[in-house]
């Protein structure tokens, strides 16, 4: 929690972080391990929004199954967003991307409310 001073009242104001995304996964799903030994997978989901147009989102999910993730699968996914740092062609490149704690294939619209519910519900925990 951050104080903010206002005259001589301190307020508290909470900070959160949740991110949800929807849309299809477009292009490879990439599998593998996590250093632990979790499975761990990531692709790019197309998300397309009517004011912001057309933008690809990078997505990472540990410790899930992931034999049903395909190109073109639809999927709506809740979790943060991470900044991560890899080697690639001799130097450090930065990566943002949704690093996934719930993933659903195919979702029902009641599935995205109680995803939507369930992320405001922790946000309002802090």
């Amino acid at each position: 929690m951050v104080n903010q001073r206002s005259g001589s009242r301190t307020r508290t104001i909470p900070q959160f972080q949740f991110a949800v995304a929807s849309g299809t996964v477009h292009g490879a799903v990439v599998t593998g391990e996590s250093h632990d030994g979790a499975p761990v997978c990531s692709f790019d989901l197309l998300v397309l929004d009517p004011d912001a147009g057309r933008s690809l989102v990078p997505v990472t999910w540990r410790g899930a199954p992931v034999a049903e993730l395909e190109d073109g699968a639809v999927v709506v996914a809740r979790g943060r967003i991470e900044k991560r740092f890899h080697r690639a062609g001799g130097r450090t490149v930065p990566r943002t991307s949704l690093e996934a704690t719930e993933l659903h294939v195919a979702p029902r619209p009641a599935v995205i409310t109680r995803l939507v519910a369930r992320a405001a519900e922790g946000a309002g925990r802090h």
